[in-house]
């Protein structure tokens, strides 16, 4: 599935919340972000402050310090690869 048709899928669940980050690997920046606003309920604001949260590096996210430890080093061995979906 392309990525626009995964980020409506995402858009539309009420049971989960999520969010998605593409990185351009030749500058090794983000290319862009979005959440759904079910995640943007988890964090306790509106799905525009979220975003804005994540674009200047304020988000805050819903899980333990050693979730959040482990999200960081998954997605730092795994940086080469343009796109990385976890659940």
């Amino acid at each position: 599935a392309s990525t626009a048709t995964e980020l409506a899928l995402l858009d539309g669940m009420q049971d989960a919340g999520s969010y998605h980050i593409m990185y351009d690997p030749g500058n090794q920046g983000c290319k862009s972000i979005s959440c759904n606003s079910t995640m943007a309920t988890f964090v306790g604001a509106h799905r525009e402050e979220v975003l804005s949260r994540f674009a200047n590096c304020e988000v805050p996210i819903p899980a333990t310090e050693l979730d959040w430890l482990s999200y960081v080093m998954y997605d730092a061995l795994h940086v080469t690869q343009p796109e990385l979906t976890t659940f």
